[in-house]
């Protein structure tokens, strides 16, 4: 069996998502060959990812667009030409289309290519529709193109013989709101590389780093992106608290007891190893109701308990409340005294095992790999 992966776009998760997946399957020899298929807006996006570490992998690029309706002509063109050009049979390949507008223009090549169904995963990451809905700040008329772009490819959903979504509420969403049949869902949380497990002795080497005692607080909150959910301002109540918070993000926070840093990808573990407990706060909505956080699969990873307002479904499902987080309505609620007793008594260890028996990326290709080679059509069955 042969891989296409399609994904459109540089995004903050691409490293850590598609690249660290495409490297594992092509490392343990999962397929005769791996193809990433990147359509780019910006000629800076090929140099970006052409100095990325990309052996056993074979990359293509297509000129894609922004997601509005009057680009859509342009794109399937863009992506059928270059599909056209590739010298190879695609009827023993599999594709795993990253993302539902993608996925909605890829459909449109599959009779013109010769593509079965079945040869094809539609792996949605988020609910785009709700997301501009109720974090926009577009203007109407943008927004409502987007909209319309994304209704549509929604709709085409129902075509799919196979769907990959990143939580089991998400799942829940997917049949009740456009009645997909459930059992042609699969669920696959954000993955982890095999860099994000606790670690003993980056932890003394960064605390000292940072100039942390044994017995201060460190609180850790990270975030890739600056998007409206990620609520990067609720940390002040943190510090304010006596808490020490270190912010791995890109939005720099000047405050008391806050320690900003961005740092590599690759050092993000050695951080999380160092930190006592990590920090989680999203509004109340479908969009994070469904979320799979890649900050929560790295959290767990690496053993931290988290600290959370119950808004995210998946932390509620695989955490046990004063055990190995802490879930609490406000931040008013927070109490030292119960952090303390978290800290003291999880085995990071232990709690790194969990993490990874959920999102360690081997657990995450495995369960992908056998969604690809169930070949039965469920629809026509």
């Amino acid at each position: 069996m042969k891989l296409v992966y399609i994904n459109n776009g540089k995004s903050t998760v691409f490293d850590s998502q598609v690249l660290a997946l495409l490297k594992y399957y092509a490392n343990n020899k999962f397929f005769e060959k791996v193809i990433l298929i990147y359509g780019y807006q910006n000629r800076d996006e090929i140099d970006w990812l052409n100095k990325k570490g990309t052996n056993g992998i074979t990359i293509y690029y297509y000129k894609s667009f922004p997601n509005y309706p009057f680009f859509n002509y342009l794109i399937k063109k863009n992506l059928f030409k270059l599909l056209r050009s590739i010298s190879v049979d695609f009827s023993d390949y599999f594709f795993h289309i990253r993302g539902e507008m993608t996925s909605y223009h890829f459909k449109k090549l599959l009779i013109k290519l010769d593509i079965k169904q079945h040869q094809l995963l539609t792996d949605i990451r988020g609910v785009s529709i709700q997301e501009l809905i109720e974090y926009s700040t577009a203007n109407r008329i943008i927004k409502w193109l987007k909209l319309y772009n994304y209704r549509r490819a929604y709709t085409n959903l129902l075509k799919d013989q196979k769907i990959s979504v990143v939580s089991e509420f998400f799942k829940k969403h997917l049949v009740s709101s456009i009645k997909v049949n459930e059992s042609l869902i699969s669920v696959n949380s954000c993955l982890v590389d095999e860099s994000f497990k606790f670690n003993q002795e980056a932890r003394v080497i960064i605390r000292k780093e940072l100039k942390i005692k044994d017995n201060e607080i460190l609180m850790i909150f990270t975030s890739g992106g600056t998007a409206n959910w990620q609520n990067n301002d609720s940390i002040l109540k943190l510090a304010d608290k006596g808490i020490i918070v270190l912010n791995l993000s890109k939005l720099e926070i000047n405050y008391k007891n806050v320690i900003n840093r961005f740092v590599s990808y690759s050092e993000v573990p050695n951080y999380l190893s160092a930190a006592d407990i990590a920090f989680i706060w999203r509004d109340k909505s479908i969009v994070n109701k469904v979320a799979s956080p890649v900050k929560v699969s790295e959290y767990m990873a690496c053993g931290l308990p988290i600290v959370h307002n119950g808004t995210v479904d998946l932390i509620n499902t695989i955490t046990t409340n004063n055990t190995d987080s802490l879930c609490i309505e406000t931040l008013d609620d927070l109490k030292l005294t119960t952090i303390l007793n978290i800290i003291q008594t999880v085995e990071r260890n232990i709690l790194s095992e969990k993490g990874l028996r959920f999102f360690g990326i081997s657990t995450i290709a495995k369960s992908y790999n056998s969604f690809y080679t169930n070949n039965k059509n469920i629809q026509n069955s």
